[in-house]
């Protein structure tokens, strides 16, 4: 899932994707992506929560991670707004130390159609070790878009 737009957050500060690196770097990185309208992350609240408890099966969670998040989103939207989009959400550690990322995704959102007749879904035989905590898993990602894109799917269901 690559970034897109004109800009991307990172810890505190706006910078524009041409001046480098746009990828959350560090050991072990937790993530959520949210769909947005009008800059407004929709049920942030429970993104909020499971990246949260995501993040506590390993680390300390960052104090105001919530506000620093809020913050950050409110500040991409502010530099260049976007009527719907994703963002991915990105606490990536080293150590105990943390980062933070935000930027947005390409975005696609069914069709009218889609909801009628349904989409093409594929089986990819992958695990998360925990279920309930995205961690960001590069080449699994990579693996599952390669396999979509090849059978021409809206999404694939792990097994």
């Amino acid at each position: 899932m690559e970034c897109i737009g004109k800009y991307y957050y990172s810890d505190g500060l706006i910078i524009p994707t041409a001046s480098g690196e746009e990828a959350a770097a560090g050991e072990t990185s937790f993530y959520e992506v949210i769909r947005t309208s009008e800059g407004v992350p929709l049920f942030f609240d429970d993104h909020m929560q499971r990246l949260q408890e995501g993040i506590g099966t390993r680390y300390n969670v960052p104090e105001n991670l919530v506000e620093q998040i809020a913050s950050g989103i409110r500040a991409l939207f502010e530099n260049q707004p976007f009527p719907q989009v994703n963002i991915r959400v990105t606490v990536s550690f080293t150590g105990q130390e943390h980062t933070l990322h935000i930027c947005y995704l390409n975005s696609f959102y069914p069709t009218d159609k889609m909801y009628d007749e349904g989409v093409n879904v594929i089986l990819y035989h992958a695990e998360r070790i925990n279920p309930g905590v995205k961690l960001l898993n590069i080449r699994m990602r990579l693996a599952v878009n390669e396999e979509m894109k090849g059978q021409q799917a809206y999404e694939a269901l792990l097994v």
